[in-house]
This record gives structure tokens, C-alpha cells and sequence, in this order.
């Protein structure tokens, strides 16, 4: 088990880095993207707008477990507190809602920013309100204020353990986690159908004419990210923006703004690569399938081999089968 949950990935990269920390580096701020699903408001708007989008939205894209949350966003901000300390300023994207910060400690709080989506999608109104994370992905650059490097995260990504700004850039390069996949026979147009998150990751390798039969596919944690890089990029296809921010649940045809990046940063040889894979993602289903490793253990198991980047999708349904699962998250994250 320990050599499966450590063994290489498939590499064809460019380069391999060892992490590191420079001292004067330019400042590294984070974007967290949050919603409180459980919010009677919300919910109403959300259905209102739904009622109009049903053809056009894949299935699983309005599924309201998507905006069910179990407050994520406490351990997400903590983990960043206790393990990432030198990033800049924490601004987290909101629909006019505002998080409970209470948690939060004085030196914490004093780095958050509540941004908007009215702020994001200014001069372009009209696509709001916005139920799609795609959406806000392609305009969370536009934060006014923002470091032209910075760390996104969903609010269900964490830090394990201490991490480094070397561990996201290096110099004037962008390191990387993720996979080279091959799109085999059984991965046609059917089967993207039905994996609508790997489509959209295919459809930004197109974007930038990639090899979609071996395409880099962007693992979901946490990503570091170019402010600059995405501002020319839009400057350049205007018409590729607003085709993406247009829908407001998603569809088939959108591309993952965070792969499109990498895509980018790939073919103008600025990407690097992590040697040693330290993220993992998992869901109440992975466990699921796998009897003799409950989430608890494969959180210990993670903490001790020194995974640094985490995703925990379904926390919701973990905390329901698990009810000391969210203190042991919380240990490790602190500890």
C-alpha cells in the first residue's frame, strides 16, 4: 500500500526541481474561491436561474451537492496559516457573502480580502449572477491589488505540511503537478461526455494547439498561477473569455482556466515539474472502494509520508460516516 500511494507518475517532463526558498522573491498571494451553499438566498437564486439553464448544463454541473459545503473554508485558511506563513494576502472570492472569520487568528485576518464577483466581472455584468466555477476561474486574475503570482485554491484544497514558494515557483518558471495522459480509444468524444472535468481540461490543450493525445492533465489541488499570463492571453482572444464566462452552470464546451495557464506556461518552456509526487486527492468513493483504508488512515498515511498538497472532495459525506475525521484534519493540519 505505502509503494502505491508513493510511486512515480508517468514523466515526460522538461525539467525536475528539488524546491527551495528565495528570500527576496516578489510577494505570493493566494485566491480561494468559496460559496455558502447552504444559503436560503442562494439556493432560491440559484434555482431561478436553473429553471432556464437545464438544457444546456451537464447534469452533473447542477447537482446541489456541488454547493453543499461543510465548512471547508475554516481548515483551508488555517492549513494556510500553519504551513504556507509567507504568503502575502488571502483573498477569497465570494457571491456577496461574507465567511464567519472568527476562527481565524489576528495575524490571519489582517491578510484576508473579500473580493466580489461584481468586482471579478466588472464591465461584464450581464453574466452574472454566476453559478460556475469555470466562470470565476477565468476572471479571479482581474482582482485589483492582486500579486502577479499567486496560489489558487477551491476551499476544499489544503496544505498538509509546510511547503515552500519554491514549491510553486522557481525563478521565472512555474512548477507543476499533474499527470501525461493518452487519450485512448475508449477516451473519444463519448467518453469526455461523460468526464465533462477532463473536457475541459482537453479543451484548454486545444486552445493552445496541444497534443490532446498527450496532454498534460493539471491535477485538482492547489496551482500556482500568472497574473500576466492570463491578462495577455485575454487581451489577445477577447471573444475566448466571454465564450467561457457566458454560461452560468457549466457546460461541455467551457476550458479549465487553471490548465489553459499550464498549457501556456508548458509550450513557452517555463513550466517544472515536482520529482516526488506530494499532493494526493480523494473522495468519499475512493474509500469506499477500498474497505481495508478508511479516510482517516489514508489522512494519517499522508501526513506521514509527507504529502504536502491535499484535495478532499465530499467532506460532507465523510464527516457523516467518520464523526472524528474532521478533528484528526484538523490535528494534521496544525501539526
Amino acid at each position: 500500500m505505502w509503494r502505491w500511494i508513493v510511486r512515480k507518475s508517468d514523466w515526460r517532463a522538461r525539467g525536475w526541481i528539488a524546491g527551495g526558498d528565495i528570500e527576496h522573491d516578489p510577494p505570493i498571494d493566494a485566491v480561494i474561491t468559496w460559496v455558502d451553499g447552504n444559503d436560503p438566498a442562494h439556493i432560491a437564486k440559484r434555482e431561478q436561474f436553473l429553471i432556464g439553464s437545464r438544457d444546456e448544463a451537464v447534469s452533473e454541473a447542477t447537482l446541489p451537492k456541488r454547493w453543499v459545503g461543510a465548512n471547508e473554508l475554516a481548515i483551508c485558511v488555517r492549513s494556510l496559516e500553519r504551513n504556507a506563513p509567507w504568503i502575502r494576502t488571502v483573498w477569497i472570492v465570494t457571491d456577496d457573502q461574507t465567511p464567519d472569520l472568527s476562527y481565524c487568528s489576528d495575524t490571519v485576518q489582517k491578510k484576508i480580502r473579500i473580493v466580489s464577483h461584481h468586482h471579478i466581472f466588472r464591465q461584464f455584468g450581464d453574466y452574472l449572477p454566476t453559478f460556475n466555477s469555470i466562470c470565476i476561474e477565468s476572471m479571479m486574475w482581474r482582482i485589483e491589488g492582486l500579486a502577479e503570482r499567486f496560489i489558487y485554491f477551491n476551499d476544499d484544497f489544503f496544505l498538509l505540511n509546510p511547503i515552500k514558494k519554491g514549491d510553486f515557483f522557481k525563478g521565472d518558471k512555474t512548477v507543476l503537478r499533474g499527470r501525461w495522459k493518452k487519450l485512448s480509444k475508449r477516451c473519444g468524444e463519448d467518453f469526455l461526455k461523460l468526464n465533462f472535468y477532463r473536457n475541459h481540461k482537453v479543451n484548454a490543450g486545444r486552445m493552445v494547439e496541444f497534443d490532446v493525445n498527450n496532454f498534460f492533465s493539471l491535477a485538482h489541488v492547489a496551482s500556482p498561477m500568472r497574473k500576466s499570463v492570463l491578462a495577455d492571453y485575454f487581451r489577445d482572444h477577447p471573444m475566448r473569455l466571454v465564450d467561457n464566462i457566458r454560461h452560468r452552470f457549466r457546460v461541455q464546451d467551457q476550458f479549465h482556466p487553471p490548465s489553459l495557464f499550464s498549457n501556456i506556461e508548458i509550450v513557452k518552456g517555463r513550466a517544472l515539474f515536482v520529482r516526488r509526487r506530494d499532493w494526493f486527492n480523494f473522495s468519499s468513493r475512493f474509500c469506499t472502494r477500498r474497505q481495508y483504508l478508511t479516510p482517516m488512515v489514508l489522512l494519517l498515511i499522508l501526513k506521514f509520508a509527507r504529502f504536502r498538497i491535499l484535495c478532499i472532495n465530499d467532506l460532507n459525506v465523510i464527516e457523516a460516516r467518520s464523526k472524528r475525521f474532521r478533528r484528526v484534519l484538523e490535528w494534521a493540519i496544525t501539526t
